[in-house]
């Protein structure tokens, strides 16, 4: 367990994590449906690709470089003025990934059963 909370990443990792990262924050600038599709209820939320980055970094690489990419693609929403959504964004994608991350090592399931 003490291995899940502090792996060692090697160069690859950040490598791969950054340029993870930075594919999440264009896909972020970018507007327009292909990569912004509004929620049809509340038109305010949308649905956009920048979680499948967060997601590969998550699976190839490991829970540390996955948050290190979500940090990365997140942080653009920040530099663009609007804080209360970049920190719901960033809460959201993290909730993502750690759920994600609980259930490859099979820690939820064995809280279930």
């Amino acid at each position: 367990m003490a291995n899940f909370l502090s792996p060692k990443i090697g160069a690859r990792e950040i490598a791969a994590a950054s340029l993870l990262g930075a594919l999440a924050a264009l896909w972020e600038i970018i507007p327009g449906p292909p990569f912004d599709i509004p929620f049809p209820i509340y038109t305010n939320i949308s649905w956009d690709l920048t979680g499948i980055p967060m997601m590969i970094s998550l699976m190839f690489y490991g829970f540390v470089p996955g948050v290190y990419t979500t940090l990365i693609g997140c942080s653009i929403i920040f530099l663009r003025g609007n804080l209360f959504g970049g920190v719901l964004k960033l809460l959201a994608e993290l909730a993502t990934l750690l759920g994600f991350a609980l259930l490859k090592r099979n820690i939820v399931l064995k809280s279930i059963l």
